[in-house]
């Protein structure tokens, strides 16, 4: 699918973000949920194509959909459920979520879950066993861990992993999504002993009950750690977001522009350097979100550390 098919969905899901950004989320300021709403239909663009491609390879029945993220404001669940049903698309949508989250009570939250016919799966990740977890949600066509391995100490990130393999199927597909570590502005800001930022960090968000970025990956470290879980990436791709915050001044929507412009440049770059692994791979991982898809493969260890 071209850049131009995935602009088509983002343009379809970005509705349905902006409603969850003023009305669940509760962002007041309009310029702000539109930006937000945006850069998640952007995003979530990645794991519509993804499903649409799963969805043609298991045409002879519903496909089915795990969502262990967490349903948290329902970004994705929402606007691609939407985006999904009206392709005349068969599918089953499970969503793990906490049993505290206080969108459970939200009316808007409600309404959208029962219009998207979500089966919401009342579970704390953190404490989730992979036999009663296959027994709650059985066998996936499709598990989407999409922005929620930045948010998890290692233990439990390679435990979530382990849930992973235990309920998707043979031929199954993971979607993970996240931060990329070696993007272009995170390698001139440690080249530079500068801050790189780390979104929901500090004491005040904490209190308000959001969970941070705790840790960013790149995609070689992904590759290990998934292989280590009994995963084999096959598709790995990294992209920058095209909006620029809307309450930056001129200079900084310049430099967004340049760095776009740059990083999608070196991105196609590296697509051609397929003589050259080590330039290609320097190259291709330089966008803001890694996107990956991968399989159920034979389980490769981490060595253990002495």
């Amino acid at each position: 699918m071209t850049e131009q098919r995935l602009d088509r969905i983002s343009s379809a899901l970005v509705e349905n973000c902006r409603v969850v950004e003023a009305e669940i989320v509760g962002q007041t300021d309009a310029v702000v949920a539109d930006w937000w709403a945006k850069k998640n239909a952007f995003r979530h663009a990645f794991t519509a194509q993804s499903l649409l491609r799963a969805a043609r390879a298991h045409s002879d029945r519903p496909l089915r959909i795990l969502n262990l993220s967490g349903l948290s404001c329902g970004h994705q669940d929402f606007s691609i459920c939407a985006y999904l049903r009206a392709q005349g698309l068969s599918f089953e949508w499970l969503a793990v979520e906490h049993p505290a989250s206080p969108h459970l009570a939200n009316s808007v939250f409600k309404d959208l879950v029962q219009r998207n016919a979500i089966q919401i799966l009342l579970l704390d990740l953190g404490e989730a066993q992979a036999g009663p977890l296959r027994e709650l949600a059985g066998e996936a066509d499709v598990v989407l861990f999409t922005e929620i391995a930045e948010h998890l100490e290692h233990r439990q990130f390679l435990k979530s992993l382990d849930l992973v393999t235990s309920v998707l199927r043979p031929e199954g597909t993971l979607i993970l999504t996240t931060p990329n570590v070696d993007q272009l502005r995170f390698r001139l800001r440690h080249l530079l002993a500068l801050e790189v930022d780390h979104w929901g960090d500090g004491h005040a968000n904490m209190e308000a009950g959001i969970f941070g970025h705790i840790t960013y990956y790149g995609v070689p470290r992904l590759r290990r750690l998934l292989a280590d879980c009994g995963l084999a990436i096959h598709t790995a791709r990294t992209v920058d977001f095209p909006y620029p915050d809307p309450n930056a001044g001129t200079a900084a929507r310049i430099r967004h522009a340049f760095r776009l412009r740059l990083v999608r440049g070196a991105i196609a770059a590296g697509e051609a350097a397929w003589r050259w692994p080590a330039i290609q791979g320097t190259l291709k991982t330089l966008g803001e979100l890694t996107v990956i898809e991968a399989r159920l493969s034979e389980r490769r260890p981490v060595p253990f550390a002495l």
